[in-house]
């Protein structure tokens, strides 16, 4: 047997660098190949090069700068949770939209994952888990009663079922279809 090193370079980017905040909460390529960077201080989108910063003070569509989670779909859109909603970003207009069940009703969502049809399923801490249609771009109404209000994960599997992780009644294997 013989085994052989290979040579990593590592760089380390931070607030000198550009980035909005050195504590990053979730990272995503989009078909681009570019890098987006959620932080607890915003987004930033990093082309390989130099770091752009998205935040809600400068950015219309944007109501959060706490960006937590993210997902993007096969139609080649970015979805983000943060702690006050849901925010798009259609790559083909290049615009932010923020998404919440009503405008008393701010979602601090933990996870973000998508199903077969396009819907996507957020894990959120205070509602439990909220379906999210893609297509109409709206919240369903549906209740899946888990015995808990603070679910930090959603995963779903390709058979239909999910497995939801929660703060006190531990993880749920759950079928949505």
């Amino acid at each position: 047997l013989s085994f052989s090193q290979g040579d990593y370079r590592f760089n380390n980017y931070t607030i000198s660098n550009g980035l909005s905040q050195s504590f990053v909460t979730t990272i995503i390529q989009d078909k681009n190949n570019s890098l987006w960077i959620g932080t607890q201080d915003g987004l930033n989108r990093y082309d390989g090069k130099s770091f752009e910063v998205f935040n809600q003070d400068e950015t219309p569509g944007l109501e959060s700068t706490n960006f937590q989670c993210s997902v993007h779909t096969p139609d080649g859109r970015l979805w983000f949770g943060t702690a006050s909603g849901l925010i798009l970003y259609n790559p083909n207009t290049e615009r932010f939209t923020t998404f919440n069940i009503s405008s008393q009703i701010l979602l601090d969502i933990q996870s973000i994952d998508f199903d077969q049809k396009g819907n996507l399923w957020l894990a959120t801490i205070g509602y439990g888990i909220v379906k999210f249609d893609t297509k109409n771009l709206k919240f369903q109404t549906e209740k899946i009663n888990l015995g808990s209000k603070k679910v930090h994960l959603v995963t779903c599997l390709k058979n239909g079922d999910m497995l939801i992780d929660t703060e006190d009644k531990g993880l749920i294997y759950y079928n949505y279809l």
